[in-house]
């Protein structure tokens, strides 16, 4: 929650959809690296040096926290003191009362929730597609690399104008990439359909970091931002648990298409149910700030 309101104050308006895209490559490059370089360094020096290095990296990292400056730190919101639980009611009231916000944040939880399959890639990869460990590391970098290639597209070309129906349109395609890799056979055709649903999401990752950067006023950035945390992460624990239940009760590539077509749902009732959202275009470039109208 403290980076989120952190981002809005350090870049400007007209940066923010570059800005999050260099945020979302440069955390998925480290998902895919981070493991890898660990286990190297683990291999050849040692337990302390794994642990040393990230020790030695989060010392930097909070250094370069305590150099920005401090008119930038400064922001004290009219509701200074505010109790916990008066401060989480206002979140959620806030959050709920939004016609644009709200929808924004559920197609993200749903979308996770029913289109998830990193759960059961294992069994996948072992049962439909007969492959061994290697190609299980490709299946679990596939979406990691599309996403950090569409994203680094993202930050070099950032968007001008978001337009919800655009963001529809990209969780629309997650979820067909989940139905074509549920049919997948063979462990080529399966790859390329996860690295496109890492390439869609990493577009709907973007696209919903600015939207809320832009729409959410400035004394409501931190505790929107806790909640929308807590969407992403239950959803991702819980998606991995729908998966797995699921293909225990259906089959696993059942599963997988019943997630897709789920998710494919999620989108058609947002868009038929939410027409606020579906009207919503934003130009990055203005330098005025938008908020979001119940």
């Amino acid at each position: 929650p403290a980076s989120f309101t952190l981002l809005p104050q350090i870049v400007p308006r007209h940066d923010i959809p570059a800005a999050s895209a260099w945020l979302s490559s440069g955390f998925q490059l480290a998902a895919i690296t981070g493991p890898a370089i660990a286990g190297i360094v683990y291999g050849v020096y040692g337990a302390a040096a794994a642990w040393c290095i990230p020790f030695a990296l989060l010392a930097c990292a909070c250094i370069a926290l305590a150099r920005i400056s401090k008119p930038v730190r400064a922001y004290i919101g009219q509701q200074r003191g505010e109790k916990a639980l008066a401060s989480i009611t206002a979140g959620w009231r806030f959050v709920l009362k939004s016609r644009i916000l709200l929808p924004i944040m559920a197609l993200d939880m749903f979308a996770v929730l029913f289109g998830g399959v990193v759960a059961i890639l294992p069994v996948f990869a072992d049962q439909i597609l007969h492959t061994g460990s290697e190609g299980l590391g490709l299946l679990r970098a596939a979406p990691a690399i599309g996403s950090i290639v569409t994203a680094l597209y993202c930050a070099l070309k950032p968007m001008q104008t978001i337009r919800a129906t655009t963001l529809l349109i990209v969780i629309t395609g997650f979820g067909l990439t989940m139905l074509g890799f549920g049919l997948s056979t063979t462990l080529v055709p399966a790859l390329v359909f996860l690295a496109l649903s890492g390439a869609f999401d990493s577009v709907s990752m973007v696209m919903r970091a600015t939207l809320m950067q832009l729409l959410i006023p400035e004394e409501m950035r931190g505790r929107v931002s806790a909640l929308n945390s807590m969407f992403i992460i239950s959803s991702n624990e819980i998606g991995a648990f729908r998966a797995g239940s699921m293909a225990s009760l259906l089959g696993l590539v059942p599963s997988i298409l019943v997630g897709g077509v789920m998710t494919l749902g999620v989108v058609a009732f947002t868009a038929v149910f939410c027409p606020e959202l579906r009207r919503l275009t934003l130009n990055t470039q203005k330098k005025e700030d938008a908020e979001v109208t119940a």
